[in-house]
């Protein structure tokens, strides 16, 4: 069972219940997603965790080609529609690195250095992907929740450097404080629960 939406401080959270069924709810932000592309989310969910369910599905490469074209096709739609004068080339090496595996994630010819990686068409599963090839490539220790602060090529590799501008921070420290209200909330939430339980 999927359901949506109540309430969250993230542009979107996914809770999970479990039960005697599993209760998957997708929590949105509608000023910062779209209902459909949500919807679409949801979708994806289904066929990811119905192949995982699969013996034969053993890599993060099998469960995203089990995802209709759509999940991933949004990259090709923004390149073809961007004009030239909107493209910025990434530059420096590290851009240039960043660039590459997001071009081959999404099977385009060029990405813009300020394109963000969910506008793109980016999910969860070429998330990993794309951590998981970053790492090899740049031979770094990298933390999965910074390819969420940083979803352009520009910040991630300023990020990398480690010369995220103020904007970048201001974006990093934010996405630090939402995730402590978030717990705060939680743990108020578990307690006022625990107190309603009667043995």
């Amino acid at each position: 069972m999927i359901s949506a939406p109540e309430a969250t401080n993230y542009a979107l959270t996914l809770a999970v219940s479990v039960g005697e069924q599993l209760r998957i709810r997708f929590l949105f932000r509608s000023d910062e997603l779209e209902r459909a592309d949500v919807d679409e989310f949801a979708v994806d969910l289904v066929t990811v965790l119905s192949a995982m369910a699969e013996a034969d599905v053993a890599t993060t490469g099998d469960l995203l080609q089990m995802l209709p074209t759509g999940s991933h096709g949004k990259a090709r739609q923004a390149s073809a529609m961007r004009s030239q004068a909107t493209y910025v080339a990434p530059s420096s090496q590290t851009e240039l690195e960043v660039a590459a595996v997001w071009r081959e994630l999404f099977g385009v010819e060029q990405i813009s250095l300020d394109d963000n990686f969910f506008d793109l068409g980016g999910h969860s599963v070429l998330l990993v992907q794309a951590h998981s090839r970053l790492r090899a490539k740049l031979g770094i220790q990298l933390p999965i929740v910074a390819l969420l602060q940083y979803p352009t090529i520009r910040s991630l590799a300023r990020h990398l450097v480690g010369g995220a501008d103020a904007n970048g921070e201001r974006v990093a420290n934010a996405a630090i404080e939402r995730a402590q209200r978030q717990r705060q909330a939680h743990s108020r939430q578990r307690s006022l629960a625990g107190g309603r339980i009667t043995q």
